[in-house]
């Protein structure tokens, strides 16, 4: 493992998580990662490397701890983990099937370098002239922030207050079902609010509105080419770490503003459920 020189308060660290079968993991997009930061500490963690890990940074912290050690199914494990992984380590988690085009180091322009403290980019944007009108609804965001990579200074706020918004969440699913967190079955749709894109879009909004002392809304960044800073989180637009999508006004193809490419493969869908066990 390399040595982690910092920039700003944001380490010089990946992290990457694999709950599946060891042997499947795409070896060209992980090497990407350590191509492109070669200054940077990489680290790919396991099942069980991931409890480990857990075990030792959340020991004092039991909620979460049980919480975490308590799931079996793997898009929660997955999705609670980079938060779990930034909150105590920092750096930038991603997704096993992101492809790293630029260095870490150059995500943050050099004058929001001072003050940013998040790195977050736009997943889904309706581009609607009432971006705000679905604001009450959890199944229809008029925009959603990716969550399959986040870059993130270690302890920060907004991941801590996301911490607990997925403890919160995940028990409340659980009361729901009226099952125990290790009985849990969720329908695809229970992903996105309950751990996913829908929740963190949630918190991350939240923090922008606390940190920036504004009330932060969609209609303040739908629609944006270029970065922008809300408080300490910097917002970056659709291409950075979307480019290539359908919709939301995405570069069709590899954009020159992408920092990464996404497959969006959706691998939590066809995750077995033994690799939890």
């Amino acid at each position: 493992m390399l040595a982690s020189p910092e920039f700003g308060s944001i380490p010089c660290k990946i992290w990457q998580v694999w709950f599946g079968n060891p042997n499947v993991t795409d070896s060209d997009l992980r090497n990407s990662w350590i191509c492109q930061n070669q200054n940077c500490s990489y680290t790919l963690l396991s099942n069980h490397a991931a409890d480990a890990f857990v075990r030792t940074h959340y020991a004092r912290q039991p909620s979460v701890l049980q919480t975490f050690l308590s799931l079996r199914v793997p898009v929660f494990r997955s999705d609670f983990f980079r938060y779990l992984v930034l909150t105590a380590e920092g750096g930038v988690y991603s997704d096993t099937d992101t492809k790293a085009l630029k260095p870490i180091d150059t995500w943050i322009p050099t004058e929001f370098k001072p003050r940013a403290k998040v790195a977050v980019g736009i997943e889904w944007d309706s581009l609607s002239d009432h971006p705000d009108d679905s604001l009450d609804s959890l199944d229809s965001l008029s925009m959603t922030f990716c969550q399959y990579t986040i870059m993130a200074a270690p302890k920060h706020p907004l991941l801590t207050a996301m911490l607990d918004r997925v403890v919160l969440n995940l028990r409340s699913l659980a009361t729901k079902q009226n099952v125990s967190l290790s009985d849990l079955h969720p329908r695809d749709d229970d992903v996105g609010p309950t751990t996913g894109p829908h929740a963190w879009t949630r918190n991350v909004l939240d923090h922008m509105t606390k940190s920036s002392g504004m009330n932060v809304s969609f209609s303040d960044m739908s629609g944006m080419t270029a970065p922008k800073l809300f408080g300490d989180t910097l917002l970056l637009p659709i291409n950075a770490f979307g480019t290539g999508q359908f919709h939301s006004n995405s570069f069709q193809g590899i954009s020159p503003d992408a920092l990464l490419h996404h497959d969006f493969r959706a691998g939590w869908r066809n995750w077995d459920r033994r690799w939890a066990s």
